[in-house]
């Protein structure tokens, strides 16, 4: 926790965006707990240095919230994240994963800013996992970390392995959880993908030699010897270089 104590006081800037679908037979409840995590994140971290978008989709998607609207203060943002109302139908997975990369498009996204989508699911997607695959490659390439929430006993966890690159991407939300806890979940997992990116390209930057090594001895746990041949390789220049 003081891992995201120290992180909170310097945040990064994000453009974060949400897409919420509560369909499941317990969607009172789980859109209650979507909304409340969402507004409990703007409660905390404020308009400033994270701007944000919402989308709400079933069967459609609509665009709550864009990173085109200015509010004056975070409780303008607030006020229209809490009358949101949820979508029916079977989620369509696909067009929320368009809507939110049209969204990185829109010339208010900050070219310095992180991108960020959160998909917070309670029931199973209707999207063939063959196109979320490419739309999820698509946001990849806007340099766009998608985080999955799974909220609830109905949530298919393998939509969202699918739209995830890693499993601290992914978060399993019981309806037992309160809103913030959920939020800190998904602060975290935000600030893990966040910080393991810079992290790579720090150690990339400053020690490639060493980066090279470790790029090699994980492609040796195919028990490819070549690979931990250079992986050796590597790591010696490194020892004599430093």
């Amino acid at each position: 926790m003081a891992y995201i104590f120290f992180i909170s006081a310097n945040i990064p800037l994000i453009d974060l965006t949400f897409a919420l679908s509560a369909t499941s037979a317990s969607s009172d409840l789980t859109f209650f707990l979507m909304r409340n995590a969402v507004t409990a994140i703007i409660d905390k971290y404020g308009i400033d240095r994270i701007h944000y978008s919402v989308i709400i989709f079933g069967s459609t998607v609509i665009k709550r919230v864009t990173f085109d609207d200015q509010f004056p203060e975070k409780n303008a943002l607030n006020r229209i994240v809490g009358r949101s109302q949820k979508v029916v139908g079977e989620p369509n997975l696909l067009a929320a994963l368009e809507e939110a990369k049209s969204l990185y498009e829109l010339q208010s996204v900050r070219s310095n800013a992180r991108k960020v989508l959160v998909v917070i699911l309670d029931a199973p997607s209707a999207s063939n996992a063959t196109v979320v695959r490419q739309a999820v490659t698509d946001l990849d390439n806007k340099d766009v970390l998608v985080i999955g929430v799974g909220m609830g006993s109905s949530a298919n966890e393998n939509d969202l392995i699918g739209i995830t690159k890693d499993d601290r991407h992914l978060i399993n939300a019981p309806l037992n959880k309160s809103p913030r806890e959920v939020a800190q979940e998904i602060i975290e997992a935000i600030f893990y993908g966040i910080n393991s990116t810079y992290l790579c390209f720090i150690i990339f930057l400053c020690f490639p030699l060493l980066f090279l090594s470790f790029v090699f001895y994980y492609l040796s746990w195919g028990k490819n010897v070549i690979s931990i041949g250079i992986s050796d390789f590597f790591l010696s220049l490194f020892i004599k270089s430093y």
